[in-house]
Order: C-alpha cells, then structure tokens, then sequence
C-alpha cells in the first residue's frame, strides 16, 4: 500500500498549492 500513500502525499502537496 506504498502507492496509497504516496497519492495521499501528492494530493495534499496539490491542495497546499
């Protein structure tokens, strides 16, 4: 579940943006 957590990662860098 490596992925999920490096989505998560980018869309909270996305929404900060």
């Amino acid at each position: 579940m490596i992925s999920l957590g490096v989505f998560m990662k980018t869309t909270s860098q996305k929404l900060s943006s």
